[in-house]
């Protein structure tokens, strides 16, 4: 879709709009269910030019899976128009991997406008704050006058090289005006390189292939189960003590260890009278999109940590969540399941 839902096409009428979220919603669909049809492994929303445009293309893609009752490997690759460092509809990329933090992503990245050498200071901004995998593919340095690329194959490859010797990126490849001979040369740089720990592409694919469709059939009491085991971990290796990050940032790092989707601090909206306010409040932890986990290291939980994990879960219409105290000796007596309302037969 080559019109964009957040800017107006008419410099005379900037309230214009040349096409609805709803329309493009309807669009996406389309190209998903064909894509699905024809047996895809993986769905890439790429050259993402219009954070707006992406918001509808990834709604479309999950209204698919549930009318489907399936899913694939999702990849979501933006472009950074100039040397601005910001898209064409004005975010920067650490706003715009924010504004990307609700889709479960198979990997995150970058791609067209830009060659790898002008793509560096963001590709290293993804690395360090996606918490997915990363992806690149540059075009073959920018465009001359008469619009050629002159970037040769060695030289695509020699600065993509360097990002993956760094660790940064997971998958590599090439944009506009690079060649067979530039995809060969970047897999020769790559040489003895792992970028995915798996044997191939197709079992990398797979494998998280498979995570989604178990993701989708656990119920609420075997993710709990998960987190109070990855929790368990944690307060073994750290024991009581320390601040409410720094077990936070540990037991995220556990849970992504097991396979499962994690969110951390998931804005929840206050809305007043009709009004959404400045501030929103935080949720710690979500898991699997299911469990609410909340995190404290304090003398003794009191019936206000209740209250607010179980307002967190009515605003966000969530069944299950967790209060964890690390700061005990056994970490079973900083444990507290709060329920907003019955959980379904099973569950």
């Amino acid at each position: 879709m080559n019109k964009t839902a957040s800017l107006s096409p008419d410099v005379n009428d900037p309230g214009y709009r040349a096409v609805t979220f709803d329309q493009l919603v309807s669009a996406y669909k389309e190209q998903v269910e064909a894509l699905l049809d024809g047996g895809v492994d993986i769905l890439l929303v790429e050259t993402i030019f219009d954070t707006l445009n992406a918001k509808a293309a990834f709604y479309a893609i999950d209204e698919v899976f549930e009318e489907r009752g399936t899913r694939v490997p999702l990849m979501c690759s933006v472009t950074i128009t100039d040397a601005s460092g910001r898209t064409l509809s004005g975010q920067t990329i650490e706003a715009f991997l924010i504004s990307m933090q609700h889709v479960p992503l198979f990997s995150m990245g970058l791609n067209c406008a830009l060659g790898a050498a002008q793509m560096r200071p963001y590709l290293e901004v993804i690395a360090e704050q996606s918490p997915c995998r990363v992806s690149i593919y540059p075009n073959a340095g920018l465009p001359d006058q008469m619009g050629e690329y002159r970037e040769t194959p060695e030289v695509t490859a020699r600065l993509v090289g360097e990002f993956m010797a760094n660790g940064w990126v997971n998958v590599v490849g090439g944009c506009c005006g690079t060649t067979p001979e530039h995809i060969a040369a970047l897999a020769k740089e790559r040489g003895s390189m792992r970028l995915v720990q798996h044997r191939c592409w197709h079992e990398c694919f797979t494998t998280e292939a498979q995570r989604a469709q178990r993701s989708q059939r656990m119920t609420h009491n075997e993710v709990s189960s998960l987190v109070i085991k990855a929790a368990i971990a944690v307060h073994r290796a750290l024991g009581p003590g320390l601040l409410e990050s720094v077990y936070q940032v540990c037991l995220l790092a556990e849970l992504k260890s097991m396979g499962l989707r994690v969110q951390e601090q998931v804005a929840v909206p206050i809305v007043y009278r009709g009004e959404r306010l400045a501030n929103d409040l935080r949720i710690d932890l979500l898991v699997e999109d299911r469990v609410i986990v909340e995190i404290k290291a304090v003398e003794e939980l009191h019936p206000i940590h209740t209250a607010q994990l179980l307002t967190y879960l009515k605003l966000t219409n969530k069944k299950l969540g967790l209060l964890i105290n690390f700061n005990t000796t056994k970490l079973i007596e900083g444990l507290e399941r709060v329920m907003n309302g019955y959980l379904d037969e099973g569950e």
